[in-house]
């Protein structure tokens, strides 16, 4: 049973049970948290072939703008500079610097992979071809890897499938099937990273349809670039304005030293937090791909 804290700052009385879900680990893990409030990102310089006026760059700017602005939460979202080509791989690199991309594949592994490669088997094909090796019908997918024990979030990554889905930028009406994309949506960037950006910060899928964390999203769709209560409700509750995050049972919230509200809120760096008993078996740390619900073109539960 879950008891959600209001939405108000300055009240910590309970609200009626909402229908948001957050991410673990593994189906009995422990729940999935960043250690600070701070989460940054790096847009791919590459970018999306179907929106060429930099319009998509921010959208994934307003689509992180989106979770900053909840009033009862304190989390930012500062943007690392430059967007430089080069390393696409997503995951988490002991010793490297490890950024939390936002990219296009616009590669399928399918086509990408030469017969036999051992990464059909072992996995690493989108890392090592640089290609797209999701399910063909989903739109988007967030890889997390974090502390398998602790539930530590260490780093995020958000693949949008350009192999796939033809991505716009603009408002509306929906496009026609078969395009042109031009002045419509197909599949709106921000309408997909919104709902990615919930992944990346411990969110799984909401059972709520109209909940940006829902599971679908058809072509034609922009309501995910607004919050439902049910999203508001869930970041609010891992991460309150002025209090401790919330972590499974057990695992210590992480270190805290400003106040305010109803507690203190969590300013040391994920770096400093991290043991190093922890870096030296990161082998065991799981690597969650968490499958985007602005991620199928269909709408059926699922």
């Amino acid at each position: 049973m879950r008891v959600a804290a209001v939405l108000a700052a300055a009240t910590c009385a309970p609200l009626p049970l909402f229908a948001y879900e957050r991410a673990r680990v593994n189906p009995n893990g422990p729940l999935l948290f960043w250690a600070t409030r701070r989460h940054s990102f790096q847009i791919d310089a590459r970018g999306t072939p179907d929106v060429t006026d930099g319009s998509a760059f921010d959208a994934v700017r307003r689509s992180f703008a989106t979770w900053a602005a909840v009033s009862c939460s304190d989390l930012s979202f500062p943007e690392v500079l430059p967007l430089e080509q080069g390393d696409r791989r997503v995951g988490y690199f002991p010793g490297a610097t490890n950024r939390n991309l936002v990219l296009w594949r616009t590669e399928s592994c399918a086509s990408a992979v030469p017969r036999g490669d051992p990464c059909l088997t072992e996995g690493g094909c989108s890392n090592k071809y640089d290609c797209w090796d999701g399910d063909s019908t989903a739109i988007a997918t967030t890889t997390t890897t974090s502390n398998s024990s602790t539930g530590q979030i260490l780093d995020a990554d958000i693949e949008l499938n350009d192999s796939g889905f033809t991505f716009t930028t603009a408002d509306g009406p929906p496009c026609s099937a078969g395009g042109p994309y031009v002045g419509c949506v197909a599949y709106d960037v921000q309408n997909t990273v919104t709902h990615e950006a919930g992944h990346t910060l411990g969110l799984d899928h909401s059972a709520v349809p109209a909940a940006t964390m829902f599971a679908f999203a058809p072509g034609g769709q922009v309501s995910k670039r607004t919050l439902h209560d049910d999203d508001i409700q869930g970041i609010c509750t891992i991460y309150p304005k002025g209090g401790p995050t919330s972590t499974s049972p057990g695992v210590p919230a992480p270190g805290s030293t400003e106040t305010g509200g109803c507690g203190s809120s969590g300013t040391a760096s994920w770096e400093a937090l991290l043991p190093t008993a922890l870096l030296l078996a990161l082998r065991a740390s799981a690597r969650r791909r968490a499958r985007s619900g602005a991620a199928r073109p269909q709408e059926p539960q699922g």
